[in-house]
């Protein structure tokens, strides 16, 4: 498989796509052989790439958050009573 020169410019607004949604262009230096195993299982290019990845961190940093509130947050929910009324 043919990968490209790490330190190229890519772009996540290109096409139809940048009249509909604002992107911002950005240049990311990586290793060529990391990039190579995130692409082997679908195949996809660069842009395709990155965009999944960025799409699977922002739910990990909202759960992190989440785990940070616990022993935190004090509720008022009768645990028992709520599993009651689910049934």
């Amino acid at each position: 498989m043919l990968v490209p020169h790490p330190s190229v410019v890519y772009s996540t607004c290109y096409g139809a796509k940048a009249a509909m949604e604002s992107g911002e262009k950005i240049r990311v230096d990586v290793r060529a052989e990391p990039l190579a195993k995130a692409q082997e299982p679908r195949d996809d290019d660069v842009t395709a790439t990155l965009r999944e990845g960025l799409r699977t961190v922002s739910p990990c940093n909202a759960y992190r958050r989440l785990r940070d509130l616990r022993g935190k947050v004090v509720f008022s929910i009768d645990l028992e009573r709520l599993r009651e009324d689910g049934a």
